[in-house]
């Protein structure tokens, strides 16, 4: 490189520069200076797309829980047929392991009911609220030539199927 100018005008900070290679130097186009931006928006698209997809594939694997009502009228027709066995595999796991001989517990229960008030005679159901975890269904109930009672059983949909978490003892 070589420095023009007097040595007055380079104690002043005005020297020019000659360079004996001209550097070029030139301004990136127009596509060179939009190619981060529409890097970022492709990638936000890309994301937004995968996001989609993943979710509308959980959401297609995800299993439709059934109405309680088939398990509700089961209900009635175990108690109308005094299957009380068959009743007791509606129970939930929780009630299951309630006493030591659970099973026999629960039938005699069932038949004691059955001594005290009577035999079923008709059972009705209406499903009150159910969501996929659980159901509320309210059941009338008459036995023997007693006037019909109502109450409550609480349905848990549990391994794929409604079982009753909690029920009117005073009924069943």
């Amino acid at each position: 490189m070589e420095r023009l100018g007097s040595p007055s005008q380079r104690a002043q900070g005005r020297v020019e520069v000659a360079s004996s290679r001209l550097e070029r130097v030139e301004k990136p186009s127009l596509f060179r200076r939009r190619l981060p931006l529409l890097l970022g928006a492709v990638t936000g698209l890309v994301i937004c797309l995968v996001g989609m997809f993943v979710l509308l594939a959980l959401n297609g694997h995800t299993p439709s829980v059934p109405a309680p009502d088939a398990t509700a009228n089961g209900v009635c027709d175990d108690l109308r047929t005094a299957n009380y066995t068959a009743l007791y595999d509606a129970l939930a796991p929780a009630l299951q392991q309630q006493g030591a001989n659970a099973q026999a517990e629960f039938v005699a229960s069932q038949r004691q009911l059955d001594i005290a008030s009577g035999k079923v005679v008709s059972c009705a159901y209406q499903v009150q609220h159910a969501d996929s975890a659980q159901a509320t269904v309210t059941y009338t109930i008459a036995r023997g030539s007693a006037p019909a009672q109502t109450g409550q059983i609480t349905f848990n949909f549990l391994d794929g199927s409604w079982r009753i978490a909690s029920y009117d003892t005073s009924l069943i």
